[in-house]
């Protein structure tokens, strides 16, 4: 049985497609066969980010029956399946032949991770309603938790569950909200605070999810345990391990069992 979800997000810039992508990636790590559907059909978001912008057949022609669905699926380098946007396209589309994609992929794959545009936009909400699930993106700052916050309820009203939030582009700085502060005011299980690193900036001007491209980074451990609640596996992230090798050692050393 096939299960979507949809990746959005309250407000714009918080770094959605580099969770969707990312997510995806290490699902598919994990064992499980994803297909990976960019639905930013006018700014081609995950497409740019794997530089699959110059692809024969897109999401679009499959919509337009301008080819077969399963020529606008291709596997990326890093052995990610995606179904990219084009770059360039200015047509109208309704949301029942989006619906007709999807419904075509149905069956064909363990889970499609939708990287969708924010929610208040009119495609998203419908499409919305034809998904499993939902996880929101969001940063640490006032504005996009508030959002978030209105977001949810909508996607509540909509009857989608949502899994939960993901923190991206967490610094903990004075002049972002504190941990406690997002998880009290959303009401929803915080999945993970993704912190900004130089890795994923590499990423992305390598065109490859962090995850592959990194698999030793922070953001790669974050990722891989986000996906392991997801599917029920047992990870501990690497730096968690570090840090309590680390702790270890100290008291074995204060103790005088080591040097």
């Amino acid at each position: 049985m096939t299960k979507v979800l949809l990746i959005t997000s309250g407000s714009g810039g918080v770094g959605k497609t580099t969770v969707a992508i990312n997510l995806a990636s290490a699902l598919r790590d994990f064992g499980r066969h994803v297909i990976l559907m960019d639905l930013n059909v006018y700014s081609a978001d995950s497409s740019l980010h794997l530089g699959a912008f110059k692809v024969d057949y897109a999401l679009q022609d499959a919509i337009k029956n301008r080819n077969k669905i399963h020529e606008a699926v291709y596997m990326h380098s890093s052995g990610l399946l995606v179904m990219p946007s084009k770059i360039s396209f200015n047509e109208e589309i309704e949301v029942h032949e989006i619906k007709k994609i999807i419904n075509w992929l149905l069956g064909k794959t363990e889970l499609i991770i939708i990287d969708a545009p924010v929610i208040f936009d009119r495609t998203t909400l419908k499409i919305a309603e034809n998904c499993d699930e939902a996880i929101l993106v969001t940063t640490p700052d006032e504005i996009s938790v508030v959002k978030t916050l209105k977001a949810i309820k909508i996607l509540e009203e909509k009857k989608v569950p949502v899994l939960g939030v993901i923190v991206n582009k967490f610094k903990e700085s004075e002049f972002e909200l504190k941990k406690e502060e997002i998880k009290n005011f959303l009401g929803k299980p915080v999945l993970e605070f993704i912190r900004e690193e130089k890795s994923l900036l590499e990423s992305l001007k390598l065109k490859n999810p962090v995850v592959y491209s990194h698999p030793e980074s922070d953001a790669t451990q974050s990722f891989k345990y986000v996906a392991s609640k997801l599917i029920g596996e047992n990870y501990v992230k690497k730096i968690e391990e570090k840090e309590k090798e680390s702790l270890y050692y100290y008291i074995l050393k204060q103790l005088g069992l080591r040097k």
